[in-house]
């Protein structure tokens, strides 16, 4: 345990991981080491391992909230993944059709308070700073102008089912939302679990699966 925290201390996740493996071959029940699983798994983004992991954990302790709350994200992260393996092409056809919905609600949401920002009186020492992020603003705004409108040309073929069957489709929509979710976050902070579990699919596409 001693030497699975410091590798998980050092951001060492996969040796962590294994330390983990062995104290739990011998104490299976060892709460602190299926938590300990179950987040090195996650830090990897192996969100099918840390689900079966961060399950096993919070049946063992129901109170952990902290893995209760990966394991609730893990979870999200699987269930909108539209390239995940086993399920059906309706399925699929769902989620990519509620990522591209969600990414342009977000995107409208981001666009809306940035636009609302109100006027303040400076003093004469804070012009230089205040024309800065005035620059800064109209950047991030015509980012999301742009991403704006790129989500506006690719709806119609979301409308259509049959559009969305096709490889390069559901690429460029599933690009786009990652898009959108990472200009969103860096504009106007953390978002909520759909959009976070976004954003973390789209730091590995394939993390769902692992």
């Amino acid at each position: 345990m001693q030497v699975a925290k410091m590798f998980e201390h050092a951001g060492d996740y996969e040796h962590a991981l294994a330390e983990y493996e062995i104290v739990l071959q011998h104490a299976p029940r060892n709460v602190a080491a299926q938590k300990g699983r179950g987040e090195a798994a996650f830090q990897l983004h192996r969100y099918g391992t840390a689900e079966k992991y961060l399950a096993a954990a919070v049946r063992l302790d129901p109170r952990d909230e902290a893995a209760s709350r990966e394991l609730q994200i893990a979870r999200a992260v699987i269930g909108v993944d539209p390239f995940i393996r086993r399920i059906s092409a309706a399925e699929r056809d769902r989620r990519l059709k509620f990522a591209f919905e969600r990414a342009g609600d977000r995107l409208r949401a981001c666009g809306a308070s940035q636009g609302t920002s109100q006027k303040s009186d400076k003093s004469k020492d804070q012009a230089i700073s205040a024309q800065s992020d005035q620059s800064a603003e109209k950047s991030q705004q015509s980012g999301l102008a742009s991403l704006q409108q790129e989500w506006l040309a690719l709806k119609p073929k979301v409308s259509r089912r049959e559009r969305m069957a096709e490889p390069d489709v559901a690429s460029t929509l599933m690009d786009l939302v990652f898009r959108i979710e990472r200009q969103s976050q860096q504009n106007c902070g953390e978002p909520a679990e759909p959009d976070q579990a976004l954003l973390l699919l789209a730091q590995d596409s394939d993390g769902a699966d692992r």
